[in-house]
């Protein structure tokens, strides 16, 4: 298995931790973003991995948050190549058909901002 489907595994895993919890779809994201935020600072793999598998999760639900928007632009100036770009390609067709409600919180926004800016 590769960095990258061990990464987006244990990113859906983190969903589904929270989700069996009780927390609501939105709630969850934003708990494996944060439960995931370490590791996903230590390759560009990781960071990848765990943004686009929280993306698509989002996606599939119907729900995009501003955070991941960001996040999203920051994978874009990457080298993607093999399941990575097939992901991200998904992730990108999904945004096109618009099947989906923003959820904007700015605060949260910033918190995210102050996790993953160098």
């Amino acid at each position: 298995m590769t960095d990258y489907k061990e990464t987006k595994e244990m990113t859906i895993e983190s969903f589904q931790d929270f989700t069996e919890e009780g927390f609501t779809t939105s709630q969850a994201l934003a708990a494996a973003l944060e439960d995931c935020a370490v590791f996903m600072k230590k390759s560009e793999t990781n960071f990848a991995g765990a943004t686009i598998a929280l993306s698509l999760i989002g996606l599939d639900n119907g729900l995009f948050p501003d955070y991941l928007e960001y996040l999203l632009k920051k994978v874009e100036k990457l080298s993607l190549s093999g399941d990575i770009k097939k992901d991200m390609d998904k992730v990108n067709t999904m945004l096109t058909a618009g099947d989906f409600s923003v959820e904007e919180d700015p605060k949260y926004l910033e918190r995210v901002k102050l996790i993953f800016d160098e």
